[in-house]
């Protein structure tokens, strides 16, 4: 026995767990960045905006800090590699 949803049901649940239908609050960077199991990051202005769109009110410098000063946030390089 399964669930129906609607479209419109499921596209509400994933904006709302993608932090897109409403932006968390400032204090939630690292909660927002968690609960996309993390953020593509190879360029960091990318990653901030992608951030930013989720966050209300920070800048690079709140990601910038993140990073670098209050490390909690990691930028690691988890690429695949070929199995051999």
């Amino acid at each position: 026995m399964g669930i129906n949803l609607s479209k419109a049901q499921v596209n509400s649940w994933r904006l709302s767990k993608h932090h897109l239908g409403t932006r968390a609050r400032k204090g939630d960077i690292e909660k927002v960045v968690s609960d996309l199991c993390g953020v593509q990051a190879q360029v960091l202005s990318y990653a901030a905006l992608a951030v930013w769109a989720r966050v209300k009110d920070i800048t690079i410098r709140d990601i910038q800090d993140a990073l670098w000063k209050h490390r909690s946030l990691v930028k690691t390089w988890c690429m695949r590699g070929p199995f051999t």
